[in-house]
């Protein structure tokens, strides 16, 4: 298995929104699992990640989101497997997988933010 990223840059049809956007533009982390069918390599979807922008603003949201869905993903990926995918993700985009507190912290601080809207 590994990560296969995707950027999703602005679609905008005027080159000035596009240019702005794309500032803004995201990187989708997907989980593929590769094997061969009748001697061709094959990709199998197995789940998406994460997504997070490009100028790293929702860090946070993101490395609570790969967290969250690797842990969903117990019965398909090993616990090795899981820190590799973690740390391949982390050269990517910086950062690291959260542990159990840092993730109740994550909640925790989020239904405060929500509480206060």
């Amino acid at each position: 298995m590994y990560v296969r990223w995707q950027l999703y840059r602005s679609q905008a049809r005027d080159r000035r929104l596009r240019e702005h956007h794309d500032k803004r533009a995201r990187l989708k982390a997907i989980l593929v699992e590769s094997f061969r069918v009748d001697g061709k390599p094959v990709q199998k979807h197995i789940a998406v990640l994460g997504s997070t922008s490009i100028d790293g603003g929702d860090r946070p949201q993101f490395w609570y989101e790969v967290t969250t869905q690797l842990r969903r993903l117990n019965n398909r990926i090993s616990p090795q497997d899981r820190v590799r995918i973690g740390e391949a993700i982390g050269k990517k985009v910086g950062g690291r997988l959260m542990t159990k507190g840092e993730q109740a912290k994550f909640r925790r601080r989020r239904a405060e933010l929500l509480r206060l809207k």
